[in-house]
């Protein structure tokens, strides 16, 4: 595992073009991904391909009022898995807060 693995350097990029806005991700993510976000909240659950996903970010923005923002703190990838631990904070209209550390794990299917 390296941070300047392929895979890991390409998951960086689609999220810095999400965290600025972009919802255009390239080749970083399959179209049949699944992304699970955990929890008991709005987003919780599994958001499955590519429109699911963007579903989800625009909605994400939406509760938060464009206040969401992950933080990547360092990125290791392998072949088959991509680590990114990140810091996120977001605000809510009723005046909720977040800010909390995660470990999001990226599973990339047989050919990367």
């Amino acid at each position: 595992m390296s941070s300047t693995h392929p895979n890991a350097i390409k998951l960086r990029d689609a999220i810095d073009a999400i965290n600025r806005g972009s919802l255009d991700v390239g080749d970083a993510f399959a179209p049949d991904l699944v992304w699970r976000v955990v929890g008991n909240h709005p987003l919780a659950g599994d958001h499955r391909g590519l429109d699911g996903w963007r579903d989800l970010m625009r909605r994400r923005s939406q509760l938060t009022g464009g206040t969401y923002r992950p933080q990547p703190q360092a990125w290791l990838g392998s072949d088959r898995y991509v680590f990114c631990f990140l810091r996120l904070t977001a605000r809510r209209d009723d005046g909720r807060e977040i800010d909390t550390s995660h470990v999001a794990v990226f599973r990339l299917g047989e050919d990367g």
